[in-house]
């Protein structure tokens, strides 16, 4: 690894009062000119500190304080060498890779600004970064809030935070990301985004709103809800956990779940600086009673049928009846019959299609009468009433989910 001493920027000398003799102001020092009195004296300070620290092998330190000198004044591009070395020694390749990036595209073809060896110093040490941190990404955070701060934290490794101030340019490894932004007084603004390889990733972070204009939703969850999805007015779709909190812009919201694949929703108002804590129930399943309920109307379909089907076998038995008709007494001098009498004739047939009849009727009108008994039962159930309900517990409002099954 090339580790050549960092190169020493040019001192600021303070203008005013306490401006030194002109002979010791040389014609070498060409940045930074505009620096008067406290920030001068700032810079210089920091110059030395930030030479000493790299010297004393405490990089991060140096780095801080480059950083601090580039705030003061960015005209210097020994700082970009010095910084992308400082990040280099720490092991931090991205940042190393992205300042020696940024000090090759600031010079250009003017090399007259560094002694002539540092760009080729910067090409050979960008070349081998480059093979080092190959899923490297550039990236860039906008914003109009100087205060704001980033925390980003890879999801896809195991990796600790890393905070940025904002506006922030850089190089990161590529993957999937939790993005936090902040500010003191402010909503926490999430995101969850993929930083891509090999791309310029810009993000543009939206100013944040004042604690004071959002309220605080918390869905707290039973046994078979396991998440829900919070939908804003716009149609904007996300997770919230059970047992989360929430800070939300006011405005109207859907919460959506499913308990065994039964969806819900309930309709939700977030006004300013209220919180809406709710809790909800454990959920309604199909019961016994319904079970009861869907026999009974079974049972009164198939009774009804069988009624109706057994008035028809026996109207059919009646039909298949015959009828003879037997001389009921006869004139004694001359024999002809006197009278006649009508006597019914029933055969097997007709007897079997009378007592099918009868038995289908017979079971229709049990099925019939046992159907009714489970409706009855099963609608007077108290507990056949199913519901769900999300019951606000801390702020006094009321807010119901309820779901028939």
């Amino acid at each position: 690894m090339l580790v050549p001493a960092l190169l020493a920027p040019a001192s600021a000398f303070a203008r005013g009062k306490n401006k030194p003799p002109p002979a010791i102001v040389v014609k070498e020092v060409k940045y930074c000119e505009r620096l008067e009195d406290e920030d001068a004296r700032s810079y210089n300070v920091l110059t030395e500190d930030s030479m000493g620290h790299y010297g004393a092998g405490e990089f991060a330190a140096a780095i801080d304080d480059i950083l601090k000198l580039k705030k003061l004044c960015d005209e210097d591009p020994r700082l970009d060498f010095n910084l992308a070395k400082a990040y280099q020694r720490a092991n931090n390749c991205n940042m190393a890779r992205f300042w020696f990036e940024h000090l090759l595209d600031r010079l250009g073809g003017d090399s007259t600004a560094l002694a002539q060896e540092r760009p080729r110093l910067a090409q050979d040490a960008l070349a081998d970064l480059s093979l080092q941190c190959t899923e490297s990404a550039r990236i860039a955070f906008f914003t109009d809030d100087p205060e704001l701060t980033i925390e980003l934290t890879r999801l896809d490794k195991a990796n600790e935070p890393v905070l940025f101030a904002t506006p922030f340019e850089g190089r990161v490894d590529a993957g999937l990301y939790h993005l936090v932004a902040r500010r003191k007084g402010m909503l926490d603004a999430e995101q969850t985004l993929t930083i891509a390889a090999n791309e310029e990733n810009h993000i543009t972070l939206a100013p944040l709103l004042p604690t004071s204009a959002v309220g605080v939703l918390t869905v707290r969850c039973p046994v078979g809800v396991q998440s829900t999805t919070l939908v804003s007015a716009d149609g904007h779709q996300e997770p919230m956990g059970c047992g989360e909190s929430r800070t939300l812009a006011d405005g109207h919201y859907q919460l959506r779940f499913e308990v065994n694949g039964y969806p819900f929703r309930e309709e939700l108002d977030i006004s300013k600086n209220r919180t809406l804590d709710v809790l909800l129930t454990q959920p309604a399943l199909p019961n016994e009673s319904l079970r009861n309920s869907d026999w009974g109307l079974v049972s009164l379909v198939v009774g009804s049928t069988l009624v109706v089907a057994g008035g028809g076998l026996v109207g059919a038995a009646e039909l298949m009846q015959g009828e003879t008709l037997e001389v009921a007494s006869t004139d004694p001098r001359s024999g002809e019959p006197l009278g006649l009498n009508t006597t019914s004739r029933e055969d097997d047939r007709t007897s079997s299609t009378r007592l099918a009849g009868y038995a289908a009727g017979g079971i229709g009108v049990g099925l019939v009468l046992t159907g009714a008994v489970l409706v009855l039962v099963g609608d007077s159930d108290p507990a056949s009433d199913e519901h769900l309900t999300l019951m606000p517990i801390e702020s006094g409002w009321m807010a119901g989910i309820r779901a028939h099954f």
